[in-house]
This record gives structure tokens, sequence and C-alpha cells, in this order.
């Protein structure tokens, strides 16, 4: 998930991610301004942020309260396109200066406020994109497993074997449907990397894994187990199939089909 808000102390201000830019460009304002900036500047908001405020947009745009829960979702996203088309505004989906200018001085003055409320240090497994159990999105796990040259293949491994549904019980779990016995040796192939880049808190995580099925794993979890057994152990697990995946590098493309099962939009 893109992460849209940071913490930066200026004469006790909280900054926006607008503001940041500008006091580390070679034309940065003055301290005063950018205090002032601070306060006026709400945050560029779009799909898949989370934080409170998207809570704010969320109660300006009076998304139902059982959506309305701080994660920029599709049912969000669906309200600012709403609202752009009858100010006039460019329809994107994307919250920026005019959007939020249109919402009112009170709407965006309270989000430049709670900017920066959400923790700079969210760790990937937490975010709004990592929990997301359904549909196809870039993968949530980047880390040093990670092969961008793969990401055709392994959209066309999830449409093949789950139809883009990540919470799936049985024998054969998961995204990626991998067989129970997978859950010791992915966890291991993980924990180091966690535990180095991540400290306790990565260690933790993994070792929490230990007591949830593969399927229970969220979107993160399931993605860094894909990648870690392509690097440990190749691509074999995924041989045969009802089609054919080429995990070639860069030889897929055009995943995930809508002429193939359980077809459902890439989500970013």
């Amino acid at each position: 998930m893109r992460r849209v808000l940071a913490v930066v102390t200026v004469v006790a201000a909280l900054i926006a991610p607008i503001a940041v830019t500008s006091a580390h460009a070679a034309t940065a304002p003055s301290s005063a301004a950018a205090a002032t900036a601070s306060r006026t500047a709400p945050p560029t908001l779009q799909f898949g942020d989370k934080g409170p405020a998207v809570q704010i947009l969320q109660n300006a745009l009076r998304v139902p309260k059982t959506h309305a829960q701080g994660f920029f979702n599709r049912k969000t996203q669906r309200a600012v396109k709403a609202f752009q088309l009858r100010m006039g505004i460019r329809s994107s989906g994307v919250v920026n200066a005019p959007t939020w200018a249109a919402l009112g001085p009170r709407v965006s003055r309270a989000a430049a406020r709670t900017v920066a409320a959400a923790p700079a240090d969210m760790l990937p497994w937490e975010s709004y994109a990592a929990r997301d159990l359904v549909g196809y999105r870039t993968s949530a796990y980047q880390g040093k497993y990670f092969r961008a040259g793969m990401e055709q293949y392994r959209l066309c491994i999830v449409q093949r074997e789950a139809g883009g549904q990540y919470r799936i019980g049985g024998y054969y779990q998961g995204a990626y449907q991998f067989s129970p016995s997978w859950n010791s040796t992915i966890r291991a192939y993980l924990r180091p990397e966690m535990a180095a880049k991540y400290g306790q808190a990565g260690a933790n995580a993994v070792d929490a894994l230990a007591g949830k099925n593969i399927g229970e794993w969220n979107r993160f979890w399931q993605d860094a187990a894909f990648y870690s057994v392509v690097a440990h152990s190749g691509t074999g697990p995924w041989a045969g199939g009802n089609w054919s995946c080429d995990s070639r590098s860069g030889r897929e493309s055009g995943w995930p089909s809508a002429g193939a099962w359980n077809y459902l939009p890439f989500e970013g």
C-alpha cells in the first residue's frame, strides 16, 4: 500500500506529505511557512490508504458506517468519484487539493490536523492491502525473495489456483494452494529475513503463523510464501494445472484474464 502518512516535527506541528517534500526541496520555505502549510494542507488520499484522515473523508462523504473504518476501500473510492462528478472535478477517485477544497475548510483542516496520526513505522503485514483477501494486486510482499519479472506468472497462478481468493481452506490452502506440510518450511524461509529487517516484531509475526492454516494467513504472508518457495524450490509446486502459467521472467502477460476462471478486476 502506498504510505501517505509520515511524522515530521516542525515547531511542534504535524506535517503532511506535501509539506515534507517542500521542507527538503532546494527552494524550501521558511520554518514559519512550513508550519503554516502543515496546519492547512490535508494529505492526498487514494485507494488502499488508511488512517484518521480517511475516516474524516468517509464521514464527510457519508460512506455508511459499516464501511467507514478508516480504510480507503472500493466503496469510498466510488463515493469520491461520485462527489467529484457532482462538483465538476476530474473524477479520478484520488482525493487531492481540489477535492479537499470542494469538501470545505472544516473537513480539510480536520484532515490536515490528523495526517500524522497513523504510525510512520507501520509493518507491511498490517497494511490495508496486506489484509485485503479478495482480488488481484501487486504483491503485498516486496522483500528479498521478490522478483518483479515473475509478477505476471504469480498473478496467473493466483487466478488459476484460487480465482483471486486468498481465504481458502481445505487440504490445499490459500491463493497458492499450499498443502499443510509447507507451513513450517515457509516459516523457516521467512523468519531470518523478517527478524533481520523488523527485529523481534518480525520474528514474532512469523512465529504467530504457526497456529494458522496457510489459508488464514493474510495477503502479505501468502505472497511472501509464494516468492520464498520459488526462491528455494523453484516453480515445481505449480507445474501443470488446468492451464499453463509460464514462469520464465517477463513471459506471461494479460493476467488476471477476463476470459479465464473466476475473473476479478486487477486492483493495483
